[in-house]
């Protein structure tokens, strides 16, 4: 799965069943201030309804239907857009900084609004 802010700032995920098609779910459109934290979140529940969250409000819901993603070997990509099949870098990437990443398998951890996480994590 890949995540790209596409032209005029809308909230995308673009994923691939066969490792050489991207296929789009999403299309809503956010408003990015420089300087400023988001909280960002993709769920996929067991009725394969893919739901958007933007600092824990749900925006968008699209049921992306019964699929199997892509099992790729290539390198996942955060901040920046890779090719689907082969890992390289395109010319998409982004100006930002990610503070935070979870990514969980087989459990939609969102799936109506939440308040997300305001404290920093410990470093110990």
């Amino acid at each position: 799965m890949w995540i790209t802010p596409s032209g005029g700032r809308k909230l995308q995920l673009i994923y691939s069943t066969n490792g050489s098609t991207g296929l789009t779910a999403g299309n809503t459109a956010v408003t990015i201030s420089v300087d400023t934290d988001y909280h960002y979140a993709i769920t996929r529940d067991e009725n394969d309804d893919v739901r958007f969250f933007w600092d824990g409000v749900l925006i968008e819901t699209v049921n992306i239907g019964a699929v199997t993603l892509f099992n790729s070997s290539a390198v996942v990509s955060i901040g920046n857009q890779s090719n689907a099949v082969s890992g390289s870098r395109l010319s998409a990437n982004g100006n930002s900084w990610v503070d935070d990443l979870r990514i969980t398998k087989g459990v939609a951890r969102y799936i109506k609004d939440f308040t997300p996480r305001v404290l920093a994590h410990p470093v110990k």
